[in-house]
């Protein structure tokens, strides 16, 4: 493969990337309702299937690290963690620092 057809490959990565965080800033943010003692709610089926991907794995794991999530969707870990950070920002998931690894885990709901 040359040079030019993964630059491609690459920028066209990173454009879906790009779009689906867009789609993300512009849904509403949980975690700033939830301060402010108002409910918002996020349909699952409206996020991403990238995103989904992760959700469904937590789900199936509980508690993680990027990694042990990366190995159940078969991505790569950076991948996950940008995904999983989303799920963080969106009040899905919460995350804690043990030592070194970041875990995430679903968010209580009250």
């Amino acid at each position: 493969m040359s040079n030019m057809s993964r630059s491609d490959g690459l920028l066209r990565r990173v454009r879906r990337l790009e779009e689906r965080v867009g789609f993300l800033e512009r849904m509403p943010r949980l975690g700033g309702a939830a301060h402010s003692g108002e409910a918002t709610a996020v349909r699952y089926e409206d996020l991403p299937n990238s995103i989904s991907k992760s959700l469904q794995a937590m789900q199936a794991l509980g508690e993680a690290d990027a990694t042990t999530v990366s190995q159940k969707t078969g991505r790569n870990r950076s991948v996950e963690t940008i995904y999983l950070n989303q799920l963080v920002r969106l009040g899905i998931l919460t995350r804690t620092r043990v030592g070194k690894k970041v875990f995430f885990r679903f968010a209580k709901v009250y």
